[in-house]
């Protein structure tokens, strides 16, 4: 749908309003930013260009520029930014009804949607070009990433953008922004290779939750902690939050393929939702972690991710401490008890 939008906005095929609206603010932005630069020229913005941001805006102040009509250009553009901020928003329904042809309404509501009940919705939805903007599940980030670079015209492998996924998490925003830093300078048709990421965002090649996991399934208690001693002395690349949610993730993934051996390995992987390329680290993990084992661990992530926010932990208790203890239990927990 996005690039539906996207399309028709290329090809300077507008529609009076756009409601854009979800729980992911990139979309949104995305889209508000190609009305921005591809309705008007610099020229024609002077004066046929408004930009609102809800708190600071009413209905009536909004309304009144949209019934406005654009000079020296096909159209007028207004951008509602914030929208979900915006006192009685409902306020426009009139102008919502009944819009002005040569005015480019755009109404960037974020992080929500609205009450599909009510006649400001539903006069909404009837008149407007509609997008919902949803998160994406933290399985589809690698595919997304791997997109994302090859629509700026270059290539990334999918070692790299795993690396990226797990480091970075699903903040669309973010990994665009990094992924930037990492094209610049670099000739277009280049692939971007992981020596240039761990050189330009700092993500070490040896010390980082995509080497973790590896580790972990083979059980190799050695390179796993020391790259538990190279998190615990490098916190801000490696907070906490990130190892416990790739941990969490990953090790109901090797609960989860234990129920489905015997499966064709494409329809594995597809379940699991990783790359085929990665599928043999989940036999591994499989195969070093039976069931009743994983639900411990399981169990376990959770009670550390409790405490990594304060909860059921000793007044000197760092993240280093949580961190290591969690790790020790995960590899011995066949002889103890993750639960406390």
């Amino acid at each position: 749908m996005t690039n539906q939008i996207l399309d028709q906005i290329k090809k300077k095929k507008f529609h009076p309003i756009y409601f854009l609206e979800g729980e992911e603010p990139y979309f949104i932005d995305e889209i508000t930013g190609a009305l921005e630069n591809g309705v008007l020229t610099e020229g024609e913005k002077a004066f046929n260009f408004t930009q609102f941001y809800g708190r600071d805006t009413d209905p009536q102040s909004l309304m009144n520029t949209c019934r406005q009509y654009p000079m020296g250009s096909d159209y007028q553009l207004v951008i509602l930014k914030e929208a979900q901020s915006m006192s009685k928003l409902e306020g426009i329904l009139t102008y919502i009804q009944n819009p002005l042809s040569t005015t480019i309404l755009v109404i960037a509501y974020k992080y929500g949607r609205l009450d599909r009940r009510t006649q400001f919705s539903k006069s909404l939805l009837k008149n407007a070009i509609h997008f919902e903007s949803k998160k994406l599940y933290d399985d589809k980030i690698p595919g997304w990433i791997q997109e994302y670079v090859t629509g700026k015209g270059y290539r990334m492998d999918n070692k790299a953008s795993q690396l990226l996924a797990d480091y970075l998490g699903n903040d669309l925003g973010k990994i665009s922004g990094e992924l930037g830093k990492l094209m610049v300078g670099l000739d277009p048709g280049k692939s971007i290779e992981v020596d240039r990421i761990e050189t330009n965002i700092g993500i070490s090649r040896e010390y980082n939750v995509f080497e973790l996991g590896q580790a972990l399934a083979k059980r190799d208690e050695e390179k796993v902690y020391k790259m538990v001693f190279y998190f615990t002395a490098n916190p801000k690349e490696n907070p906490l939050v990130v190892i416990i949610g790739f941990l969490g993730s990953f090790f109901s993934k090797v609960l989860a393929y234990h129920y489905m051996k015997g499966m064709d390995r494409g329809a594995i992987a597809g379940k699991l939702g990783v790359n085929p390329y990665f599928l043999s680290q989940y036999e591994n993990a499989a195969q070093n972690y039976p069931v009743r084992n994983l639900i411990t661990i399981i169990s376990g992530i959770r009670q550390a991710d409790i405490q990594s926010k304060g909860v059921d932990i000793g007044p000197n208790t760092s993240d280093s401490d949580i961190l290591k203890e969690l790790i020790y239990k995960i590899l011995h927990v066949q002889s103890t008890s993750l639960a406390r």
